[in-house]
């Protein structure tokens, strides 16, 4: 798998990752000059594309923070200067939110616990994430603090 890019207007597809192993769940900054995304190349991480260079110039810089850990699902804070994800040991199937800045540098867990939470995405403002754990979504401010229950199971209601 590899990422392509296609003008909102339609037109012909370009493909923008090319190479052995896969490029998936990609995520681009608002302003629109960065692209970031899981990859399976050299190792379990992420990667980013800066969308500035001139074309056929374009080399993913890994972003991949530590090698015991695989990081998946990266998503942009509001502002660009942030990225948020999900993460585990290899291995290990208890993923927990972290964010770093939007050059993988400075990583910090948010949310570490015995469940499986995947998939942040930030609220509009910036100060809190939503994803999704076990069969539940929650919410929990970037700042820190208990996650919060949003919508439970589909049972419970």
């Amino acid at each position: 798998m590899n990422i392509w890019k296609v003008a909102a207007a339609g037109g012909e597809a370009e493909q923008i990752t090319a190479g052995q192993g896969d490029d998936l769940q990609p995520d681009i900054s608002a302003d629109g000059s960065r692209i970031v995304f899981a990859t399976y190349r050299e190792s379990l991480g992420l990667a980013q594309l800066d969308r500035t260079t001139p074309p056929g110039s374009e080399r993913p810089k890994q972003l991949s923070i530590d090698p015991a850990r695989t990081q998946i699902g990266p998503a942009y804070s509001p502002d660009g200067r942030h990225l948020a994800y999900f993460s585990n040991f290899k291995g290990v199937e208890n993923e927990g939110i972290w964010v770093a800045r939007a050059d993988g540098s400075d990583p910090v867990p948010l949310v570490q616990d015995a469940r499986v939470n995947i998939f942040p995405k930030w609220t509009p403002d910036g100060e809190q994430l939503i994803y999704q754990s076990g069969s539940e979504y929650r919410r929990v401010s970037v700042s820190g603090g208990a996650p919060v229950t949003l919508l439970g199971k589909a049972a419970d209601y």
